[in-house]
């Protein structure tokens, strides 16, 4: 149940590039790299290689009720903090572009004038989602990304691990060093909890779905994914 999960890129004495493998106990695995847990009534996909560390999921509901999920009640726990899926806070995410060029009448001043055109979409997260019979949602929350909590843990495997070398292909041969971690000793581990209600007025019942994660493999190299054979590497994602 090793999945690629990302790739962190760091400087040190030379160029280094970081593989992180994510295991979730009693989850399986699935394609592409997601962990699983299903049951009788739900369906859950952890996916945490897509958006670079943040925490992706699908929720599916599996049965002919309606079912609530309360974000409000629902967290990452990591390093011993809570952090909650709920932000009751707007966000606003985008990019701006700068247009100097737009006057060439003003180039030749000395402050030349500048243009900004603001492009943005405004986040608003909802407290609770209703997961109608047989359908899914995909849900990115507003959580704490896991790769803010991995530097530390890139420092630890440096002094770590067995070192690698695949076959020689296209003329130069690829290394790499290697550190496994059960879950007991993992440098990272952290839980996803998740908080849902079904039925309606005074039947409704609450209940939880917890799942912990851990780091079990960390890969250390001065070569990046695609120079590993192919179906190595599933494809990590990048963090520059």
């Amino acid at each position: 149940m090793l999945l690629s999960l990302f790739l962190l890129l760091f400087f040190s004495s030379c160029l280094h590039y970081n593989y992180y493998f994510l295991s979730g106990k009693n989850l399986s695995a699935a394609e592409p790299p997601r962990l699983v847990s299903e049951d009788d009534t739900l369906r859950i996909e952890y996916d945490f290689a897509t958006d670079r560390g943040k925490i992706g999921m699908r929720i599916e509901n599996k049965t002919d009720d309606f079912i609530e999920v309360d974000w409000k009640k629902s967290a990452v726990v990591i390093g011993g903090r809570a952090v909650s899926f709920y932000n009751s806070q707007a966000l606003i995410s985008g990019t701006i572009q700068i247009d100097t060029g737009r006057n060439r009448a003003l180039v030749q001043l000395e402050n030349p004038a500048y243009h900004a055109d603001l492009k943005a979409n405004i986040i608003i997260s909802e407290p609770v989602e209703f997961l109608f019979p047989r359908s899914y949602i995909r849900k990115t929350p507003p959580a704490t990304a896991i790769t803010s909590n991995l530097s530390p843990v890139g420092r630890l495997a440096e002094n770590e691990g067995e070192k690698i070398g695949l076959p020689i292909q296209r003329g130069f041969k690829v290394t790499y060093k290697k550190v496994q971690y059960s879950g007991e000793k993992s440098p990272l581990k952290f839980n996803i909890l998740l908080t849902f209600r079904m039925g309606k007025g005074t039947d409704q019942k609450e209940f939880h779905r917890e799942h912990p994660f851990f780091i079990s493999e960390i890969w250390q190299s001065e070569f990046d994914e695609n120079t590993f054979p192919k179906g190595m590497l599933k494809s990590p994602n990048r963090l520059n």
